[in-house]
């Protein structure tokens, strides 16, 4: 009987120890890295890294220039979902915010890459953030209702009744008595979105805006209202956050095509000539690296011409203020022009990466600066005595001057709250440096600085790759 218990006793151990062995390396085997989380590390490296960092704990090299700041992807928390709060994101809506970006902040719209790149992107924050669940209740809106009066007016009546104005101010300008104080699940500032710059972080079409009262935002203030509201009093403070927008409903920038168009007499220098009245302007949203709930979106009008010697671009935004100074106190106004260094190559748009190692990894920076166009103006020979200057960068802290033969020349003017500045450079080039081609496309991408509103340094507007081709 002894025997025959241990006997028994050995093969019950030497079976759950087996079990619980299989369930182990199970378990590994099902997070070991597959061929898509291997490519989705070296396209996140390429792009996010700058941004949330190498080990997705938001601490990248461009960090200390955004507001809000990037999300510590290893905390596994997602604010944009279509499930309950609590539950994890579905791929989809990892997959959405890649492709769309998120207004009111610096994430980027990756609308550029594949959908498998992307799709490799989501596997491998999936592993950062250890999400290996599947959610179990995914929100489904259905359709809206029709908009009326009526439904708005309720809206209104419960956006007042759940104390939304105590953070998104009472008119809807996030600047409720809270915003200031609001914190993350990381203890940083969290403000509120302000409804009338049209920002909807996630999205601003009704059912985003929906999903967003009904899920919440895990990981910010933005609580849930899935228990509380009904599903017609959700559709009703949709529309009410809706009106308060007007008609503009703010999106990420994506990219776009501008043609350079082929003339045969001069280039003009300056932006007053009767040329550029002629030629298409083509529109190009900005997005701030740096949120303020009263800064108003960016947008600016880029013209380009050229003939068989030089190229040019005329670049055009509103500003309400003329910022030429740049002391401890005050802040100049600027715009800058970004294209790969190397032919073929397509840098991030984060001034470059490879921290100036990689030739594939360097830009060419065009940087006009109002205060130098200002002592020029004024008969002050400022060095260097252009107020564009010819840039190398290969990621943030390696700004450099450019020794180029072909300078680039540049004039901007002030005139009616306006900015319009030309910039100008040889058409042909050598291989490393923005070299244009008849037909062909080339990556450009833009920035401005508002010192108005106290941009300085990497504190800006700026938008995602862009490509300029030379009509045939």
């Amino acid at each position: 009987m002894y025997k025959e218990t241990n006997i028994s006793k050995f093969f019950f151990i030497t079976i759950v120890t087996g079990i619980t062995y299989f369930l182990i390396a199970g378990s590994i085997a099902a997070r070991a890295e597959t061929p898509a989380q291997d490519q989705g590390k070296t396209l996140y490296e390429k792009h996010c890294a700058v941004c949330h960092g190498e080990k997705g704990d938001g601490k990248g090299s461009a960090a200390r220039f955004l507001f809000p700041k990037p999300r510590d992807l290893t905390l596994g928390v997602y604010r944009v979902r279509s499930t309950s709060t609590g539950e994890p994101p579905t791929d989809d809506d990892i997959l959405a915010t890649l492709t769309d970006g998120m207004p009111g902040s610096a994430m980027p719209s990756f609308s550029e890459l594949s959908k498998e790149e992307k799709t490799a992107i989501v596997e491998y924050l999936k592993e950062l953030g250890e999400i290996y669940e599947e959610p179990f209740n995914i929100i489904k809106p259905g359709k809206p209702p029709e908009v009326t009066p009526r439904l708005i007016a309720k809206g209104k009546e419960i956006y007042g009744k759940m104390k939304c104005g105590e953070c998104h101010g009472e008119s809807g300008k996030g600047d409720g008595p809270k915003a200031d104080d609001l914190k993350d699940d990381r203890n940083q500032p969290a403000p509120p979105n302000a409804f009338t710059r049209g920002i909807y972080k996630g999205g601003g079409t009704p059912s985003d805006i929906y999903l967003r009262f009904t899920a919440g935002m895990d990981g910010s203030p933005m609580p849930s209202y899935e228990d509380s509201l009904n599903d017609e009093m959700r559709w009703a403070m949709v529309f009410y956050s809706l009106s308060l927008a007007g008609p503009t409903v703010a999106k990420q920038p994506t990219s776009g095509k501008i043609t350079a168009k082929r003339i045969s007499v001069d280039i003009p220098d300056g932006p007053e000539n009767s040329l550029w009245k002629r030629t298409t302007a083509f529109k190009i949203p900005l997005m701030l690296l740096w949120q303020k709930p009263d800064s108003p979106n960016r947008l600016i009008n880029v013209k380009a011409l050229y003939n068989e010697k030089n190229i040019a671009f005329l670049v055009e935004w509103k500003d309400d203020t003329k910022n030429t100074l740049l002391d401890i106190d005050t802040f100049r106004d600027g715009v800058a022009l970004q294209f790969p260094a190397q032919k073929g190559a397509k840098p991030d748009f984060w001034m470059g990466h490879g921290e100036g190692k990689k030739a594939e990894g360097m830009v060419n920076i065009w940087f006009w600066k109002a205060d130098t166009q200002e002592d020029i103006d004024n008969g002050i020979k400022p060095i260097p005595q252009d107020p564009v200057e010819n840039l190398i960068s290969g990621g943030f802290g390696t700004l450099a001057f450019k020794k180029d033969p072909r300078q680039v020349y540049g004039k901007g003017i002030y005139k009616n709250r306006t900015w319009r500045v030309v910039f100008k450079r040889t058409f042909s080039g050598t291989e490393s440096n923005a070299n244009f081609a008849r037909g062909k496309l080339t990556p450009v991408s833009f920035a401005v600085w508002d010192g108005g509103e106290s941009d300085v340094d990497g504190r800006k507007a700026v938008s995602t790759w862009y490509y300029v081709v030379p009509e045939g």
